[in-house]
């Protein structure tokens, strides 16, 4: 199951797909789009956020991603999963509070 989950053809390649298939049918429509992420907590403790970003980097045709993500901000690239594990301080994305 962790393949189907954790690996880049899994749920990321899911939701590239989406992003792309939106990008090419609405080409004209790709400028003015913002695409949230919502519930990827539900994936918890089997999936962390930080790889389904790191699978979508590059792959969202300069749409802009927005992850609502329930957790504690650590500086300025740290989160912690609702204070539960230890900060990943490895986001590349943009954390806003």
């Amino acid at each position: 199951m962790a393949p189907l989950i954790l690996e880049a053809d899994g749920v990321p390649a899911d939701v590239t797909k989406l992003i792309s298939d939106f990008a090419v049918q609405y080409p004209d429509r790709a400028d003015s789009t913002v695409i949230f992420i919502e519930h990827a907590a539900a994936l918890y403790p089997f999936h962390k956020s930080s790889a389904l970003l790191k699978h979508l980097d590059g792959h969202t045709h300069n749409i802009p991603v927005i992850l609502l993500y329930p957790g504690e901000r650590h500086g300025a690239t740290g989160l912690s999963f609702m204070g539960q594990n230890e900060p990943d301080r490895d986001y590349r994305p943009r954390i806003y509070p």
